[in-house]
């Protein structure tokens, strides 16, 4: 009989006029993500503001749990994933009082648990790095963003600290000091890649490759920073 694997833990994060491929790149990638017995290796959680919310593209899509709810239950997930918008919603939510960025401050510092069956990793998708910067994450550190707005996330990141910022599909930041992966990823589709990388990174490389076949989506793995 298969042995059965627990999933791993997933909470994507959503917003009003958030952008439709940062959210379901990533969502749909990881829903392609199968062991051996073809349970899915991920279980997904969507937290949002309030019941339904509309995306830059006028699509309605429900929550799963309130922002309140993810503050609370934040411990039992495993990956945090931060879709973007256009830069001028962005820059509204990178408000210190955002929950978007309090969820992002308390993921990021959650104690470092040695008996964690999976590691904890925070994705970014395209203008998603301002929240990461805008939380303090990103200092010290390299990251990308949507090619058009490079420069602007540099600015931001200077008031917290020196970050490199790249053109690049994904980076990998490195870990956090209590272990948190922190990842970010280019505009748009480079959330199909960062997501893919992800995959590699806890489930292996094979997983992911198997992932990448079955979405029929060229994995741009070379153009990542890791």
């Amino acid at each position: 009989m298969p042995e059965t694997i627990q999933p791993i833990q997933v909470c994507i994060l959503s917003f009003e006029k958030m952008d439709l491929v940062d959210f379901a790149g990533p969502l749909e990638t990881l829903s392609h993500v199968q062991g051996p017995s073809g349970d899915c290796l991920f279980s997904t959680t969507v937290a949002g503001p309030s019941d339904e919310i509309s995306t830059l593209q006028n699509l309605v899509i429900k929550r799963n749990i309130s922002f309140e709810q993810a503050m609370s239950s934040l411990s039992q997930f495993d990956v945090l994933i931060v879709p973007g918008a256009s830069y001028l919603v962005t820059k509204e939510l990178c408000s210190t009082d955002s929950p978007v960025i309090q969820i992002i401050q308390k993921f990021s510092s959650l104690p470092k648990d040695e008996c964690r069956v999976h590691p904890r990793l925070l994705l970014s998708v395209c203008s998603g790095s301002f929240f990461l910067a805008s939380a303090g994450v990103l200092a010290g550190r390299r990251a990308t963003t949507h090619y058009t707005i490079i420069p602007e996330l540099a600015e931001l990141c200077a008031k917290y600290g020196q970050t490199e910022v790249v053109r690049k599909r994904f980076v990998d930041a490195g870990l956090l000091d209590n272990g948190v992966r922190v990842v970010s990823s280019g505009g748009i589709s480079s959330g199909f890649d960062a997501a893919l990388y992800v995959v590699e990174v806890l489930c292996g490389l094979p997983c992911a490759e198997r992932a990448s076949d079955v979405l029929d989506y060229q994995w741009r793995r070379s153009e990542g920073l890791f």
